[in-house]
């Protein structure tokens, strides 16, 4: 039995665990004293369980603002943004399911946490038969259906056309056969009509066109939304009404009115409107309702609490983005298509860094790649100033290469930067191989999962912005 000290240095652990705040020597201990203590397993499932009914609640809360017939949340709290509301639900779901894991070992290897189900058409009449399908579930976080489909965590499950979906809660990505990226939060309704046509009966969407082929039409109240190489969010409310921000290119949009169909509106880049039977106006530009299902839009599937992501649209200025204590992530080319051969420095899958640092890897034309930065921007530039980050973020296609190195970083900013971004005046992007400060700042680690979809990191950032860029492949499988 523990003694009350040790109940209190054991409550602090867990309550850094879940934070993200163990470094990776203190991970490894704090896993080894739960294998080989059942008391403290038992009370780590049970606060493991208690965090996530909490976050349940406030999941719940969220998903269900947008409804004017959804209840009072149950608790009363200080309310946090929905991108907190998610990412603390994503990483209390991880951290429940490694407790359950703890208490019922499985053989090492297998995933604990997610249930891929591929059923069978017969199965359920409204899970995708060939040739009857518009788009296909690619990811899954929390998802609940009422009804038509299992209520587990789904992928590569094709959806029929003219069948009512209603996902009640958590967020999904699909693919559509047209090739856009539709990423959708609950609770919301919607039917496919085409390869790339849906009608969004309740609910909100963020889309994405990741070529200049792919093709999108969402259809609303009485509103369409036509896209074609762009990218945009938009909501739909139960009385009708319409709100659409386009984060990147421009639409068109047309209403439906008692006098008919309008004429096409264009709507630009870093626009919002709001549309309602009687008239569609301009609102100040609002990304942030999206920014919860926006990383499941641009590729990521998971990532730490200690990772920010930039809201959809006109990227501005890096200063307002500061943190001591986070990284930031910035989605910079995506699906570019490369025309030469490339070679650089990069850690690949299986590698880590800084055991790999002189590896190299080889881009061949024609690869599509898609490149993100994560960086590291201090509010207080000093040298004094020493944080430790450790987390991981999982992506939907696998990692080509993690670019770390000060020379390949800038050859690569060439081909993947993001040209709002003025390279040129980030300082120090380089990690360190070894330890800095007079032994103050230790290494940087980083490794990459063996399928290539997961960077695990562990940065001591200090005075400088520490960068890497994840270079991803987005290369049709044949």
């Amino acid at each position: 039995m523990m003694t009350e000290k040790e109940l209190d240095e054991f409550f602090q652990q867990v309550a850094a665990y879940q934070d993200g705040g163990l470094s990776e020597s203190e991970l490894a201990r704090f896993e080894r004293e739960l294998l080989d203590d059942p008391q403290r397993r038992r009370l780590f499932a049970e606060m493991q369980v208690r965090s996530a009914a909490i976050s349940e609640r406030f999941r719940t809360a969220a998903f269900s603002m947008d409804s004017p017939h959804s209840p009072s949340p149950p608790v009363t709290t200080t309310p946090r943004t929905p991108r907190s509301i998610w990412m603390l639900a994503a990483a209390v779901a991880v951290a429940a399911s490694i407790a359950i894991a703890l208490l019922m070992p499985k053989p090492r290897g297998e995933d604990a946490t997610v249930a891929h189900l591929t059923p069978p058409a017969s199965a359920n009449p409204n899970i995708g038969s060939e040739g009857n399908t518009f788009a296909t579930i690619t990811y899954a976080s929390h998802a609940k259906w009422d009804g038509q489909i299992p209520n587990a965590t789904l992928t590569s499950i094709p959806l029929n056309k003219r069948v009512n979906y209603r996902l009640s809660s958590g967020s999904v990505r699909l693919s559509m056969d047209s090739g856009a990226i539709v990423s959708l939060a609950g609770p919301a309704s919607f039917i496919g009509i085409g390869p790339g046509e849906i009608e969004l009966e309740m609910g909100k969407l963020a889309a994405r066109m990741p070529t200049a082929d792919s093709t999108l039409v969402v259809h609303s109240g009485g509103t369409t939304v036509r896209d074609r190489g762009t990218a945009f969010g938009l909501t739909a409310k139960v009385n009708g009404d319409v709100d659409l921000s386009v984060f990147d290119g421009s639409v068109s949009v047309e209403r439906e009115s008692r006098g008919g169909v309008s004429q096409p509106q264009t709507v630009q880049e870093g626009e919002s409107i709001a549309c309602s039977e009687s008239e569609s106006r301009a609102v100040a530009y609002s990304p942030e309702q999206y920014e919860d299902i926006w990383p499941l839009t641009i590729g990521v599937d998971e990532a730490s609490n200690l990772i920010d992501f930039v809201p959809p649209g006109p990227l501005g200025s890096l200063d307002k983005f500061a943190n001591d204590s986070k990284l930031l992530l910035i989605p910079e080319t995506l699906n570019y298509r490369n025309e030469t051969v490339l070679s650089m420095a990069a850690i690949k899958p299986s590698e880590s860094y800084p055991e790999n640092r002189h590896s190299r890897i080889s881009i061949r034309p024609g690869k599509l790649v898609s490149s993100y930065l994560l960086i590291y921007l201090p509010v207080e530039r000093w040298e004094g100033n020493r944080h430790t980050l450790t987390g991981s973020v999982s992506f939907q296609k696998p990692i080509i290469g993690v670019v770390v190195g000060p020379m390949a970083l800038a050859k690569s900013d060439r081909f993947f930067g993001n040209p709002e971004i003025d390279y040129e005046n980030l300082q120090f992007r380089y990690l360190e191989d070894k330890a800095t400060e007079d032994g103050n700042l230790p290494a940087d680690s980083l490794r990459v999962s063996d399928d290539g979809k997961t960077l695990h990191f562990q940065l001591n950032v200090g005075a400088g912005q520490d960068n890497l860029r994840v270079l991803v492949d987005e290369t049709p499988s044949l």
